[in-house]
C-alpha cells in the first residue's frame, strides 16, 4: 500500500511539473501566460536612490511589444519627472529576461523576472527590485 501511495505522489508531482512548464509555451514569442501576466498590470516601485532622493517608477508592457516608463524623482523639495517609451521582447531562453529598447537607443534588461499575482521581482543593473501591479 505504501508503494502505491508513493507512485501516486510521484505521478502527481510529475503532472504538476508538466502543467507548470506548459503554461510558458504559448502566446506572443512563445511566452504565453508569463507574457499575459507581464502585460496585465502597470508595474510600480518606490525606493530611495544613492543620494537619498525618492524615486517612483511605473512600467507598462503592451502585448504588441511596446511599452513605457514613468519616472518621478524628488530630492530636497525639487521634483523631476520623465516619460520614456520602448519596444520590449523576451530574450531567447526560459522567459526570465525582458529586453527594453528605448527610443534614444539605450537598452535595459529586466533579469530573473518572477511574477506572482500582482508582484514582480527583477534584477536591473545588478539590483533586485520589487514592483506592485496596479490597474
Amino acid at each position: 500500500m505504501k508503494g502505491l501511495n508513493k507512485i501516486k505522489w510521484i505521478a502527481g508531482f510529475l503532472l504538476s511539473l508538466i502543467l507548470l512548464a506548459g503554461c510558458k509555451d504559448d502566446g506572443i514569442d512563445g511566452g504565453g501566460d508569463i507574457t499575459d501576466a507581464l502585460c496585465e498590470y502597470i508595474w510600480t516601485t518606490e525606493y530611495t536612490d544613492y543620494d537619498y532622493g525618492q524615486v517612483y517608477q511605473e512600467y507598462y508592457f503592451n502585448p504588441d511589444g511596446t511599452g513605457g516608463e514613468y519616472y518621478l524623482y524628488t530630492n530636497y523639495g525639487q521634483s523631476t519627472e520623465d516619460e520614456y517609451y520602448f519596444n520590449w521582447y523576451w530574450d531567447p531562453g526560459p522567459y526570465l529576461t525582458v529586453r527594453l529598447n528605448y527610443e534614444n537607443g539605450s537598452v535595459l534588461y529586466f533579469d530573473d523576472i518572477y511574477i506572482a499575482g500582482n508582484r514582480l521581482t527583477a534584477d536591473i543593473n545588478g539590483d533586485t527590485y520589487l514592483f506592485y501591479g496596479t490597474y
